[in-house]
């Protein structure tokens, strides 16, 4: 049986990946080659949506007696959560600029920018959050 810890583990390393393969976009699109940044972003969200909806509820409904009254914890929950969503609208809101089916407020790359730096620290928010809920590490 696989525990919610293992699980855990599980999604980080595939959260790992995926940060991987979007720091491989960037790398793609300073190469010139915008149209494979594009298809290799649109996957890795989509992969990434596929990843919360298999692994966070099962995780989430699961993990071992931990203290959510701790306001530290509460806190990173929610901004972890609030910015994993804020992520995907952004995504969405690029894809649709980037398809002419909406107008970019501002400049695309500074929307582009932003996505990624709120998409690396939603991943590191969410090592923090495995590292309290399933490894005992106090969020000090």
């Amino acid at each position: 049986m696989i525990s919610a810890g293992n699980v855990g583990i599980l999604s980080l390393l595939i959260q790992f990946l995926l940060l991987l393969m979007v720091l491989y976009a960037v790398r793609l699109v300073s190469g010139g080659q915008s149209e494979k940044h594009c298809r290799t972003i649109s996957l890795a969200v989509s992969l990434q949506l596929i990843s919360v909806l298999i692994f966070m509820s099962s995780a989430m409904s699961s993990f071992p007696g931990s203290d959510l009254s701790s306001t530290s914890l509460s806190l990173l929950m929610w901004l972890h959560h609030l910015a994993g969503i804020a992520v995907f609208l952004l995504a969405i809101y690029i894809r649709l600029a980037l398809s002419g089916k909406m107008t970019f407020l501002g400049d695309p790359y500074r929307w582009m920018k932003v996505t990624l730096a709120i998409w690396i620290l939603t991943f590191v928010g969410g090592v923090l959050i495995y590292l309290e809920l399933w490894q005992g590490a106090a969020l000090a």
